[in-house]
């Protein structure tokens, strides 16, 4: 299936993006719980979404590396299951729907001819404090391959439906920075430097005093 190399990005709030992954790409993401593996198919929207802030921003301020996964979960969606999700702990969240049975719709075009505030099945960002005379939330009814990436900060709710189906997608959320362990790892190569300094100062102070 082919797909659009199209980004679309919000003109509002904290900065987010919407796009579609190719199938093969949302499958191994899906399927496979290596997070390093997986990383080069997700660096590729991170870097989607840098592209867009700048545009957004006005800036020219790329971070093309020291970006890592911290988890990853996988979600089956059932009937009246509904999902908040909110961590400060993290820098970016991606969300990738691999499975929207239409039947969400549906229910979700019921609600939208209703006027309803919660809408059947909606995906919801929420940037916080409602300011006079503005937006401060969006609501989406989700799509097959559909993928989200947002700061970590966002109140993101998804609301539940009432059909008996199962909505598949999975959740990354992602830090900036350098890896905490990749962190260990130099500072043990630091420490060993110092030893292995020390122990060659004492070689030589050794060979200078048998002289």
């Amino acid at each position: 299936m082919s797909v659009s190399n199209k980004h679309y990005y919000s003109n509002w709030g904290p900065f987010v993006m919407r796009t579609f992954m190719h199938d093969y790409e949302i499958n191994e993401i899906m399927e496979n719980n290596d997070l390093k593996t997986i990383e080069p198919f997700i660096n590729q929207y991170v870097q989607y979404w840098w592209d867009g802030w700048n545009i957004f921003n006005e800036t020219d301020t790329y971070k093309t590396d020291f970006r890592y996964i911290v988890n990853k979960n996988v979600f089956e969606q059932k009937k009246d299951d509904y999902y908040n999700f909110q961590n400060e702990d993290y820098n970016l969240t991606l969300i990738a729907f691999q499975k929207t049975p239409i039947e969400i719709k549906q229910e979700a075009d019921k609600d939208y001819t209703k006027n309803k505030k919660n809408i059947t099945g909606s995906l919801v960002l929420n940037y916080g404090e409602k300011i006079p005379l503005s937006i401060n939330e969006h609501k989406w009814i989700p799509r097959e391959r559909e993928v989200w990436c947002f700061p970590s900060f966002m109140k993101c709710y998804l609301h539940s439906f009432k059909s008996e189906v199962i909505r598949k997608f999975v959740k990354i959320d992602i830090n900036f920075g350098i890896h905490p362990d990749k962190v260990k790892e130099n500072e043990l190569h630091k420490y060993k430097r110092i030893i292995d300094n020390a122990i060659s100062l004492l070689n030589i102070d050794k060979t200078e005093s048998e002289k």
